[in-house]
């Protein structure tokens, strides 16, 4: 019981891990990307510079945060698991991971929000300051759904995972 509980927590963090790493890899195509649109002086291109390094700074204040706390977060995990404490363990990691799922809703809302003000830029404010915005809006909903897609999904199982135990 307690291997089954040790493998999900390996296999969740390791996940998390992976998502992160990969997520500041974006972040630096995005920087990069905001970078090389800043040179050319135009401003559609300049606006979707700003909103693409604002993506970058999201990214990083999600992926830095995670990364320093999950690896100490598992080796207590573990830790208390060897120390014959699996169903605190279990009910301690049930809580969190419920208001983990709770929340990805809302960040589905931030979302569609973000792809409303999109749409609405490019239907009403015609420059090319506000299409810049918009399609660094359209940007970062996409790659919030896509990453909290995944994220959800493993997140979920883990979760299931750790009530398959009880």
């Amino acid at each position: 019981m307690t291997d089954a509980l040790r493998s999900a927590i390996d296999l969740y963090f390791r996940g998390e891990r992976t998502e992160m790493i990969a997520f500041l890899v974006f972040a630096g195509v995005l920087v990069l990307s905001a970078l090389l649109l800043w040179t050319t002086h135009d401003r559609f291109a300049r606006s979707l510079a700003v909103v693409l390094a604002l993506c970058a700074v999201i990214a990083c204040g999600t992926a830095i945060p995670l990364l320093l706390r999950d690896g100490p977060h598992a080796e207590k995990l573990r830790e208390r698991i060897t120390q014959g404490d699996a169903v605190g363990v279990r009910a301690d990691e049930g809580v969190r991971m419920a208001v983990v799922n709770r929340n990805y809703a809302y960040y589905r809302y931030l979302y569609a929000a973000c792809l409303v003000v999109a749409i609405g830029l490019m239907l009403f404010w015609r420059s090319a300051t506000t299409s810049g915005i918009a399609v660094g809006l359209l940007v970062f909903a996409a790659t919030g759904l896509v990453v909290d897609h995944y994220s959800e999904s493993r997140a979920s199982i883990y979760a299931q995972q750790l009530q398959a135990g009880r």
